[in-house]
């Protein structure tokens, strides 16, 4: 088997991910309106925030330090750290006569560092905009206040330790001085000239750094922009809000579709059907919109042919003959997973279709349960299939001719067996289908649905060829494996399957996956037109097959 194109998965699932998204587009949509209109009303409900803003810049606290520093001079972390600590609120809170709890103040504060400076921002927010810019410009304050008490404590304690090593060294010349004085004229007092005059530079050193320790408030910083009186209000923001509203409904939406995409367990359009099937879909039946009751009949072929109803069972008809067109491929069996998915319906249209370019078609309802076939066609079920197994009649006399089609036979159930299984896995019914072969070109029978009963199981083997109807709405993507796998436990041919009740307005939502399907501008030639020729004059039973087809 040939594998498919490098890079074919991913696409396939894109592909799948944008059908899901175009599928629930309206859903995703609401969710995300809904989303946006929520956070509209939330953010009209809002009390109107303000914020001030007030820029510090923060020298290092070392008098006679110019301001040509690098940036690792200052730990600028540290400094915000500071500014937002309790110790600064509480000196906010004195200075303004505030109320507010300390914790209330620095809530409502927020202080950033501009990248590669010594400029602190602070934030202050506050219904009230004259009271955000006071506060703001209160926290610039009181932060150099703090900065600038700690720095004149630094300094005073460097100015005591100064000044306490310049009462020592005037002691010490002093007593140099007594020394120098007290000595005879014979002594030298070389050495003790030389440490007072020593001892006296000390001095006058400590002197020149006592001079440098001068304190000055432009030392520690400055507030370089004052807090300002803001005009509009910072929260809510309309768009800021409405736009995360937007994304969130969107993620939200889209999950939410995914997540029922995932968990549903329909069909997602025919491609699904034929990866479950593993068998091409020959046609996609369009859904019905007139027809409202399910319990009615309707042969559509023959009632709307120009529909597109019709022209899907057109279409199934060509890629049947295309199937059959290799070898004898005459005996088709159609079956479906469940009740209710139209393989009735599609038995009556497709042998009607077939009819229609002068086959000889015989249409058979195996459904030995629950039996509709002869509905479509307002034929008895006196006789059928089951009285032809019973030998109670024969083929040619159950043989029914539906008005309107010379080339079509209609065999009905009969009446309901007691033992549908076993009479439709006897002996007499390989026989019955033997007969069958001989006289018509097609031969469609209606069985059972796979999951229900056994009877599909039994009668598929005996035929050419298995068509599995699938329901766009009904059926499920487990049932159609299943329906697989039984079938395939039996040996049975499935040549393909039928994609009924198709919304056509859904097709660019879930693409339909063409990978398989014959077109029916593809082959044009006679053998292929034609299919298989009818029984010549010289059948066996030439007199039975008159009797069936006059």
């Amino acid at each position: 088997m040939q594998g498919e194109p490098l890079g074919s998965a991913p696409e396939k699932d894109l592909r799948a991910y944008i059908a899901t998204v175009r599928h629930h587009k309206w859903e995703i949509g609401a969710i995300t309106l809904l989303t946006v209109l929520a956070t509209l009303i939330f953010t009209t409900r809002q009390t109107p925030v303000y914020s001030s803003e007030a820029r510090v810049l923060v020298r290092p606290a070392v008098p006679g330090t110019t301001s040509a520093v690098s940036v690792e001079t200052i730990d600028m972390p540290t400094e915000r750290g500071i500014s937002e600590s309790s110790v600064v609120a509480d000196l906010v809170k004195r200075s303004l006569s505030l109320s507010e709890s300390t914790d209330s103040l620095l809530g409502n504060l927020s202080v950033d560092i501009e990248p590669e400076t010594f400029f602190l921002v602070m934030h202050y927010s506050d219904p009230d905009p004259a009271r955000a810019q006071r506060i703001a410009q209160g926290f610039a304050d009181a932060y150099l206040d703090n900065r600038r008490t700690a720095a004149e404590d630094e300094i005073q304690s460097q100015k005591d330790a100064l000044n306490e090593q310049k009462r020592e060294y005037e002691q010490t010349a002093a007593r140099l001085q007594q020394q120098i004085r007290g000595a005879r004229p014979t002594q030298s007092v070389t050495s003790q000239a030389d440490e007072r005059t020593f001892t006296l530079l000390r001095i006058g050193s400590i002197e020149q750094q006592l001079l440098g320790l001068q304190t000055s408030p432009e030392w520690v910083g400055s507030v370089f922009q004052p807090a300002d009186l803001p005009t509009s209000p910072s929260s809510p923001s309309y768009p800021r809000n409405l736009a995360l509203a937007a994304i969130i409904g969107l993620a939200m939406g889209s999950g939410i579709a995914f997540l029922r995409e995932h968990l549903n367990e329909g069909l997602r359009g025919s491609g699904d059907l034929e990866d479950q099937v593993q068998a091409p879909v020959l046609a996609a039946i369009p859904h019905l919109m007139s027809w409202r009751r399910r319990d009615r009949t309707q042969l559509t072929a023959l009632e709307s042919p120009k529909g597109p109803i019709a022209e899907a069972y057109r279409t199934l008809r060509t890629n049947l003959q295309f199937v059959a067109r290799d070898g004898d491929f005459r005996i088709l069996s159609v079956t479906s997973p469940t009740l209710g998915e139209g393989k009735t319906t599609t038995v009556a249209n497709l042998a009607a279709t077939l009819a229609q370019v002068d086959k000889r078609v015989i249409a058979v309802s195996c459904d030995l349960r629950k039996p509709r076939l002869h509905r479509f066609f307002d034929l008895s079920n006196d006789v059928g299939v089951s009285t032809i197994l019973a030998g109670k009649t024969t083929l040619a006399e159950a043989s029914q001719a539906p008005a309107g089609i010379d080339t079509l036979r209609v065999l009905a159930s009969g009446p309901i067996p007691s033992n549908p299984a076993e009479m439709l896995g006897s002996d007499e019914m390989d026989r019955f289908i033997e007969d069958l072969r001989q006289f018509a070109d097609f031969v469609v029978i209606d069985t059972p649905p796979v999951l229900a009963v056994a009877d599909a199981l039994i009668v598929g083997p005996k035929s050419d060829g298995v068509i599995v109807i699938a329901d766009a709405h009904a059926t499920s993507r487990g049932a159609a494996a299943h329906t697989r796998e039984q079938l395939e436990q039996v040996g049975v041919n499935i040549v393909g399957c039928v994609f009924n009740n198709f919304d056509p307005t859904q097709a660019k939502y879930y693409p339909y996956d063409n990978r398989y399907y014959y077109s029916s501008y593809a082959y044009q030639d006679k053998e292929y037109i034609q299919g298989p020729q009818p029984p010549g004059n010289g059948h066996k039973d030439s007199k039975a097959a008159e009797e069936i087809w006059g």
